[in-house]
């Protein structure tokens, strides 16, 4: 039985009263975050021996112990005036309350919208600026607080950083999202690399401040960086959407070089260039689209619209015979009302080097996963790749890909395919 009840800070929490042993609630949690979104993990799971029914068979709410037995997380209040302004951010923004200064973001249901925002409020009522990265590695106001006062340890930004390292098993290499740090780097990946631990380690590659507007050069100073901290193989390397199609550049390039080569992962990652090779039908076309909007808050079907007047109105004022009118602004692509200056400035150059990259032929293994029946990008890979292309089909829109329960699935195909790398 779960039920939402009251807590000692006034708001509410889910409780689930489970017929099974203390050892196998204390591991609940776990099962739980790797199938259902994180606000529906519930905070409390109390062992019975069995569940009180009312006499038409029902389970008797009432009857149920106290949820005393499992209290929550102890609130902690914040210390000074810069701390207090952070937790007022973070509840605006969240639109949670109340926040203790030792509460997770993600555990209060943050993501990179939401981080987004909350880097742009900092920056304005603040005066500090702090990257999406920051907030994501900190992920509390206490550890936020430290980073803008100074208090914590600066270190030189690696290209290659570790998310999840264990000893053993064949490791996977992570590119980051559109805009690099500025974008919250490697924010997509967690999810995925906690639930490939321990078997695997899991590492990101890390954009330069000053951002590549070309794939090649970009893939070539992160495949240096890559043999520079693994030479041997065999080498794992994916990426979610724009780190996709980096991320098969570097195969391309580690081939070249004779480097011993394990999977190239690409998830919801579209050909930059396979539009000019065909679109699919307008069936399909309206068939995906459906399937979007329903997925959407009636907030976002209104901003998609208006991003499809503005492109429109692009197009018909721009001269057709021009280089430069090929390519589409970010504008028409994504809402950039919510994303701080630092963001907007290197997914900029990150979306023109998509857009004038033009991928060559690969004869490795591929792993995709998109969108069920997204057939226009499996047609597109298939034309390019010479060598295995496994494609796994989500039921799912593209923004909760790399989410629960959608990570789980990613995460135990991805430890079955570097199992069978033969090393580690």
């Amino acid at each position: 039985a779960v039920a939402p009840l009251p807590d000692e800070s006034g708001g509410r929490r889910l409780v689930a009263w489970v017929v099974a042993s203390v050892a196998t609630c204390a591991s609940l949690p776990t099962w739980m975050a790797e199938r259902v979104p994180a606000f529906l993990v519930p905070s409390a799971f109390i062992a019975l021996d069995t569940l009180p029914l009312t006499a038409n068979g029902k389970v008797d709410l009432r009857a149920l112990p106290s949820a005393t037995m499992a209290p929550a997380p102890r609130h902690v209040a914040p210390r000074d005036d810069l701390e207090r302004s952070l937790v007022e951010i973070w509840e605006t923004v969240l639109d949670v309350t109340p926040i203790g200064v030792t509460d997770g973001f993600f555990d209060l249901g943050g993501h990179s919208l939401s981080g987004a925002r909350v880097v742009a409020h900092i920056e304005q009522h603040l005066g500090c600026r702090i990257s999406l990265t920051t907030l994501f590695e900190a992920q509390t106001i206490s550890r936020v607080a430290a980073a803008i006062r100074g208090d914590s340890v600066a270190t030189p930004p690696d290209t290659i950083v570790p998310l999840e390292v264990h000893e053993d098993g064949t490791p996977m290499y992570w590119v980051h999202s559109l805009g690099g740090d500025a974008g919250g780097g490697f924010f997509y990946y967690r999810p995925v690399s906690r639930r490939m631990a321990p078997e695997h380690s899991s590492f990101g590659v890390r954009a330069p401040k000053r951002s590549f507007d070309r794939i090649a050069p970009m893939a070539e100073a992160y495949v240096n960086a890559l043999l520079a901290v693994h030479p041997g193989g065999p080498l794992n390397i994916g990426g979610f959407c724009f780190g996709g199609i980096v991320a098969y550049e570097m195969g391309r390039l580690l081939r070249a070089r004779g480097c011993e080569m394990g999977v190239v992962v690409l998830v919801d990652t579209a050909r930059p260039d396979h539009a000019t090779e065909g679109k699919p039908s307008l069936g399909r076309r309206a068939a995906r689209h459906v399937r979007t909007l329903a997925a959407m808050t009636w907030g976002q079907r209104w901003r998609t619209a208006k991003k499809k007047v503005r492109s429109l109105i692009r197009k018909v004022k721009s001269p057709s015979d021009s280089r430069s009118s090929h390519l589409v602004p970010l504008e028409d692509a994504m809402d950039l009302s919510a994303y701080p200056p630092d963001y907007i400035d290197a997914a900029k150059r990150h979306w023109e080097a998509l857009q004038r990259y033009a991928p060559g032929r690969y004869d490795g293994r591929v792993l995709l996963f998109c969108e069920d029946g997204d057939d226009a990008t499996i047609d597109g890979w298939r034309r390019l790749i010479d060598g295995p292309l496994e494609v796994h089909p989500m039921s799912c829109p593209h923004d909760a890909m790399m989410e629960a329960p959608n990570a789980a699935r990613i995460a135990e195909v991805l430890r079955a395919a570097l199992r069978g790398n033969g090393r580690g």
